[in-house]
C-alpha cells in the first residue's frame, strides 16, 4: 500500500464561537499544515503502526493497532498518550464504519503524520488529522469529524482549500465559498503567538453555557463584519491622493484601514460581552499602536495585530513583550 496526501492547516478571522450558531466565517488557510504518507511495514501482520512525527521530524506519538478490530496494541508512554490513542482509535473506527472496506487487508501498514508547524501552535493538528484520514479511508471528512471530534467544519473546509473561504451552517448544512482575500493592507497584518495552546472543544463547551439569547443576539452582526471585512480586501477605487509625509495615500486607501481597524474591534467587543472574558489588547497590549484580535479560542494560540508601524518596529515591540512568534500574512496566509 502506497498512499500520501495532505492538509492545510487554518486561523479563524472572524466568527470564533458563533460560527457553530450559523454566523458567517471568514477563515485562513495556513501555509502549514500536515502530511499523511502511508505504506507497507516488512515483517508483522495484522497491524497498523501509527507514528505521529513533530516539525523537527521527531517521533511524538506512536501506537499499535489491531487490524482486525482497530482496537489499541499498544501505545507511547507519557502524559496524555492513552487519551491520543484512544481519539485516534475512534477516529479510524468511525472512518471503517464509514466506509467497511477501509484497512481490511492482512497485511500490516505503516502510517505516518508529519506537523507542518510546531504542535503547541493550534492551527489545527485535530482537523488536519481528520481530513487526512478521510482522504485516506475515501469518507466524507465533515461526517468523520461530526462523529468523533465535533465542531463546525470551517477548519474541514479550509483544510482542502488554496484560498480563505467564507463558511457558514444553513439547517446543519456546511456551505462556503473561494474568495479572494489578500488586501492592500496585509503588510500590517501580524500573526502573533500567545504561547497558550487553547482546547477548541473545551472552549465551546464554556461558550454553549452561555444562554442561548445572548450567544444569538450579536449573530447577525457577527455576519455583516465577515462580509464587510471581505469588501475591504477588494480593490478600492481611488478618490483623491493626500500626501503623508513622503508618502502618497489614496484616501480610499486609507478610509480601509481605518475601517477594517474599526471591524477587528468591534467584533472583539462582541465577543468578549458573550464569552465575558477581557480582549487580548486589554490584558497584554494596552499601548500598542493598532489593533488585537484574538483568533479561535480566546486567551491562547495566535491573535491578528493590525500595526500601524513598520514591520521592523512591529516585531520589536512584540519581542520586547516577550512574545517570539510574530509572522507575516505572507509567511503564514496560504
Amino acid at each position: 500500500m502506497n498512499f500520501s496526501t495532505r492538509a492545510n492547516g487554518k486561523l479563524l478571522l472572524t466568527g470564533e464561537y458563533f460560527v457553530t450558531e450559523g454566523a458567517a466565517a471568514l477563515a485562513l488557510p495556513t501555509r502549514l499544515g500536515q502530511t499523511l504518507e502511508v505504506t507497507d511495514l516488512d515483517g508483522e501482520t495484522d497491524i497498523l503502526r501509527w507514528q505521529s512525527l513533530d516539525n523537527q521530524g521527531n517521533i511524538w506519538f506512536e501506537a499499535d493497532f489491531l487490524l482486525s478490530d482497530l482496537s489499541i496494541k499498544s501505545h507511547s508512554t507519557g502524559e496524555g498518550a492513552q487519551a491520543i490513542a484512544e481519539v485516534l482509535q475512534a477516529v479510524l473506527s468511525q472512518a471503517r464504519a464509514q466506509n467497511s472496506s477501509f484497512l481490511q487487508q492482512n497485511e500490516a501498514v505503516l502510517a505516518k503524520t508529519v506537523l507542518e508547524f510546531p504542535r503547541s501552535w493550534g492551527l489545527g493538528s485535530s482537523s488536519t488529522l481528520v481530513s487526512v484520514v478521510a482522504d485516506w479511508a475515501k469518507v466524507d471528512a465533515f461526517k468523520l469529524l461530526s462523529n468523533t471530534m465535533g465542531g463546525s467544519g470551517y477548519d474541514i473546509a479550509a483544510a482542502k482549500s488554496d484560498k480563505p473561504i467564507i463558511f457558514q451552517k444553513f439547517n446543519g448544512q456546511n456551505h462556503w465559498e473561494s474568495i479572494d482575500f489578500y488586501p492592500a493592507f496585509q503588510d500590517k497584518m501580524y500573526f502573533v503567538y500567545l504561547g497558550k495552546k487553547q482546547d477548541s472543544r473545551l472552549a465551546m463547551v464554556y461558550y454553549s453555557t452561555t444562554p442561548a439569547d445572548v450567544r444569538h443576539e450579536p449573530l447577525r452582526r457577527i455576519s455583516q463584519i465577515t462580509h464587510n471585512i471581505h469588501a475591504l480586501a477588494k480593490p478600492q477605487p481611488a478618490i483623491s491622493v493626500k500626501n503623508s509625509g513622503n508618502v502618497q495615500i489614496s484616501v480610499a486607501q486609507a478610509n480601509s484601514d481605518q475601517n477594517f481597524a474599526e471591524l477587528l474591534a468591534e467584533h472583539e467587543e462582541l465577543v468578549a460581552k458573550v464569552i465575558q472574558q477581557p480582549r487580548a489588547k486589554d490584558t497584554y497590549f494596552a499601548d500598542f499602536d493598532g489593533e488585537i484580535k484574538s483568533l479561535g479560542a480566546w486567551g491562547g494560540d495566535f491573535v491578528l495585530a493590525y500595526s500601524h508601524q513598520d514591520e521592523a518596529t512591529t516585531k520589536s515591540y512584540f519581542h520586547k513583550k516577550g512574545f517570539d512568534t510574530v509572522l507575516t500574512f505572507k509567511e503564514l496566509i496560504k
